[in-house]
């Protein structure tokens, strides 16, 4: 996955995941928030992508959810 955050592009490992809605994917919780800070803008999913190649398409996030935890302390303990 692909996305934005403190103005800063990064990239982070993701997956899909079986769910009813079809449509979710789990990723690192840094990958998302700072913990604590802002959630990543410009969040896109590209599964199987390789040396730019997006064989199955890519994906723009509709939201982006952290444990609360994470979100407000950057730490999970």
């Amino acid at each position: 996955m692909f996305f934005t955050l403190s103005g800063a592009d990064y990239v982070c490992s993701a997956n899909s995941v079986a769910s009813t809605n079809r449509n979710t994917v789990s990723t690192s919780g840094h990958c998302l928030n700072e913990g604590p800070g802002a959630f990543a803008t410009r969040f896109t999913f590209v599964p199987a992508y390789l040396n730019g190649a997006a064989p199955y398409g890519k994906w723009t996030a509709k939201a982006l959810y952290a444990p609360t935890q994470w979100s407000s302390t950057g730490s999970m303990q």
